[in-house]
């Protein structure tokens, strides 16, 4: 479960980036954020992951009040999160297998498991053939399911962004929405 209270985001003394939100989303609950460019959707992410902070109020992970972790505890939050940024973070001289692996072997996960969790994402995005690859030699569309298959890769228990429309998604839609959650906010802050 998610939950915000009474969170303030500013930027500067005279430019409020997120003004009193208060929101609930339960667990396996599909919500999607939308509104303007400057809306503050990404903002609101952004609090979620701890890569900025609020000004006021709490912010409810799992029961945790992420305001209160230190710059050491935060690591530990984003691997349960499956986050994709809108630049996709690919790293270019590393393949995009060894892309996807990389959460699991940041936490140490043994060899067998990463192989074999490492076939499991990339046959759901459908990308097997393409494994061996570098991140210049994809199209966006098979960027973006890297950083996808990355962000599903560590079974995430809250949740995944996607902040630009993925048209290829239709294929194979239900698959990737029983394997996660999409946050985000119905209506923009």
């Amino acid at each position: 479960m998610i939950q915000m209270f009474h969170v303030y985001k500013y930027y500067g003394k005279h430019h409020v980036a997120l003004d009193d939100i208060n929101l609930k989303i339960e667990k396996g609950e599909f919500v999607f954020l939308v509104g303007s460019s400057g809306a503050g959707k990404s903002t609101l992410l952004k609090l979620m992951i701890c890569e900025e902070r609020a000004e006021q109020g709490q912010i409810l992970i799992g029961g945790k009040n992420i305001s209160r972790l230190n710059e050491n505890q935060v690591p530990f939050l984003r691997r349960n999160i499956g986050f994709v940024f809108q630049d996709f973070k690919l790293i270019r001289r590393k393949t995009v297998y060894e892309n996807i692996a990389l959460p699991l072997e940041i936490v140490g996960a043994p060899g067998g498991e990463i192989r074999k969790r490492v076939q499991e994402v990339l046959k759901m995005v459908q990308l097997e053939h393409r494994r061996n690859q570098f991140p210049q030699f994809l199209s966006g569309g098979e960027q973006q399911r890297v950083a996808i298959a990355r962000a599903l890769i560590n079974r995430p228990l809250s949740y995944w962004r996607m902040s630009r429309p993925v048209t290829w998604m239709n294929s194979f839609r239900s698959k990737l929405w029983i394997c996660s959650k999409i946050f985000t906010s119905a209506e923009p802050p």
